[in-house]
């Protein structure tokens, strides 16, 4: 049997989802056209965009699928800055998603990386994750580094100095721009088993704390998406039968 057209078995979805509670949607194969089923279930998450997974199951063919994405938050991008000189600034938790742009600066000199993954630590816990990866051992260093133990870093004994020294005479600002629009800088004693969706940017802008939106270029306005915009996706989805 040749494979129907995708765009001809699809039906316009609309679905209200409610975090933590599956919804299953009758829906035709884009293989074969027969009756499948479609399940669905929204992750809820305190600080990052919220994830949509969802199955697919045919219930004649062999075809399956499964993805997870991430959903929609905000249509603007943040840039956040922090200037940090008191030893109590190391405490500030930060948010900070993948993809989001951190730098620390002190005068000339500086550090500037992409952030990998989603995380939530200190300032410090972040600077010390930075020579945990400069020196690549399985412990974070909590002495400082000897003038022999920077010169075996060869050439990222700079950034290794750079932030040993700011730690020390703590003088520097933290820049982050995050195009997800969720990175934040916790003000200090923050509660951090409270939500930071929906809270009004004046609250992180403490006379240390500069945060600022911007509106997000068009190629990266469809990053995060909607859950109706994923569940016309999963329609149109197809991949190889297990």
């Amino acid at each position: 049997m040749s494979s129907p057209d995708p765009e001809q078995t699809y039906l316009d979805i609309s679905v209200d989802l409610v975090p933590n509670e599956p919804a299953e949607i009758e829906q035709p194969c884009v293989a074969c056209g027969n009756a499948g089923l479609l399940r669905l279930l929204i992750v809820p998450d305190m600080f990052f965009p919220d994830s949509l997974i969802s199955t697919f199951t045919c219930r004649v063919c062999p075809f399956r699928n499964k993805q997870m994405d991430e959903m929609n938050q905000s249509n603007k991008g943040v840039r956040i800055s922090c200037y940090l000189d008191k030893p109590e600034d190391l405490k500030r938790y930060l948010i900070i998603p993948s993809k989001a742009k951190v730098s620390f600066e002190s005068g000339l000199d500086g550090v500037a990386y992409t952030h990998q993954e989603d995380s939530v630590s200190t300032v410090e816990s972040l600077i010390r994750g930075i020579f945990e990866k400069l020196l690549s051992i399985s412990t974070l260093p909590e002495d400082r580094l000897t003038k022999e133990e920077l010169l075996e870093l060869e050439e990222y004994s700079g950034v290794a100095t750079f932030l040993q020294d700011s730690m020390d005479n703590l003088n520097m600002t933290l820049s982050i721009d995050d195009p997800k629009g969720v990175a934040r800088v916790m003000p200090i004693g923050a509660n951090m088993q409270r939500s930071t969706k929906n809270i009004p940017l004046d609250y992180y802008r403490d006379g240390v704390v500069e945060i600022e939106e911007y509106d997000l270029e068009p190629e990266n306005s469809g990053e995060n998406k909607t859950a109706d915009d994923l569940v016309e996706e999963t329609s149109h989805e197809s991949t190889s039968p297990e």
